[in-house]
C-alpha cells in the first residue's frame, strides 16, 4: 500500500504543478507582432498617414515618412499629405503604383491637392510594393518624382 500512496502523491503533485503552470501562463506578458504594436511605420488601425515634405524640387530633397509603410490588415485607407506650402500632388498619377499586379490590390483613389489617398485591399502579402509620388508646384508646373515603398505584411 505504501507504493500506491507514493504514486498517488507524485501524481497529485504533478497535477498541481501542471495547474500552476497553466494559470501562470495566463499572466505572462504576450509578445505582440510588429503589426499589433502599431508603430508609426506599421499601420494596423485607422487611416495610415504618410507625410511628404520638400526642401526643393529634387528627388533627394523630398522626404516621405514613413519611407516604407508596413500595412497590416485588409481594406486599410492610406493618406499622403504634403506638409510643405507651395506644392500639390499631380491629379493624374500623383500616387502611382509601378507594377500593374500591385495596382490591382489598391482602389478608391482620391486625388486632392495637398492630400492623396488610396485604399489598400491587402489581398496578398507583398513586402515590396514600389510606387511613385508625382509632385507639382502650386502653379501646376512639374516639380519632382520620388519612389518610396509599401509592404503588405
Amino acid at each position: 500500500m505504501g507504493a500506491d500512496l507514493k504514486i498517488q502523491t507524485v501524481a497529485a503533485y504533478g497535477a498541481i504543478a501542471a495547474l500552476v503552470l497553466v494559470v501562470a501562463y495566463q499572466f505572462l506578458p504576450k509578445t505582440k507582432t510588429k503589426c499589433e504594436q502599431d508603430f508609426d511605420d506599421y499601420c494596423s488601425s485607422g487611416t495610415c498617414e504618410l507625410t511628404v515634405t520638400l526642401k526643393a524640387c529634387l528627388p533627394k530633397a523630398v522626404t516621405v515618412v514613413p519611407d516604407t509603410l508596413h500595412v497590416c490588415k485588409n481594406n486599410q485607407p492610406l493618406r499622403w499629405t504634403i506638409k510643405t506650402v507651395g506644392y500639390v500632388f499631380n491629379d493624374k498619377g500623383g500616387i502611382e503604383f509601378k507594377n500593374a499586379q500591385d495596382k490591382s490590390d489598391f482602389d478608391q483613389e482620391h486625388p486632392g491637392g495637398v492630400t492623396y489617398s488610396w485604399r489598400d485591399k491587402h489581398g496578398k502579402q507583398n513586402p515590396d510594393i514600389p510606387y511613385r509620388i508625382r509632385i507639382l508646384k502650386d502653379d501646376l508646373s512639374p516639380c519632382t518624382t520620388v519612389d518610396p515603398r509599401i509592404s503588405n505584411d
